[in-house]
C-alpha cells in the first residue's frame, strides 16, 4: 500500500464525497481515521511557534487513550462501590464494625489474597440474605 498524506487523504476524500456506497463509505472513514492519526502525528513530533526561535516544541498529547482509561476506571470502581454498599444494606452486622471505606478497603485486600476479617460466604453471594 502507498503512503498517504494528508494531501492525498484530503482529494481521495473530495474525489469520493458525493458517492453513496457501502464500499465508499467504509473507504471513507478509513481515509478519516488515517487522516486523524496524520494529524495528531504531526501535531506531536514538534511544531516550533516560528522557524527562527529556540523555543522548546509545542506537543500536544493525544487524550483519547486517557479519556478511556479514566471512564473505564470509573466504571470499575463504581461498580465496587455498588458492590460494598450491597454488603452493608444485606449484612446489618457488617455496618457495625466496619465503615464504607474499610469494607472498600478489604474487598481489595481480599482481591491481592489476603486473609481479611469477613467470611467467604459474605463475599460470594450478597444479593441473597442469610
Amino acid at each position: 500500500m502507498k503512503k498517504l498524506n494528508l494531501e492525498k487523504i484530503n482529494e481521495l476524500l473530495k474525489e469520493t464525497k458525493g458517492i453513496k456506497n457501502k464500499a465508499v463509505k467504509e473507504f471513507q472513514t478509513f481515509l478519516e481515521k488515517k487522516k486523524k492519526q496524520l494529524e495528531s502525528k504531526s501535531t506531536t513530533t514538534g511544531a516550533t511557534a516560528a522557524p527562527g526561535d529556540t523555543a522548546k516544541p509545542i506537543v500536544i498529547l493525544s487524550t483519547q487513550r486517557q479519556i478511556e482509561s479514566n471512564k473505564k476506571r470509573s466504571v470499575f470502581m463504581t461498580r465496587v462501590w455498588r458492590y460494598v454498599k450491597l454488603l452493608l444494606d444485606t449484612y446489618p452486622e457488617l455496618r457495625e464494625k466496619f465503615t464504607a471505606r474499610q469494607l472498600f478497603l478489604l474487598y481489595f485486600a481480599r482481591r491481592r489474597g489476603e486473609d481479611v476479617e469477613i467470611g467467604e460466604v459474605q463475599w460470594q453471594n450478597p444479593s441473597l440474605p442469610k
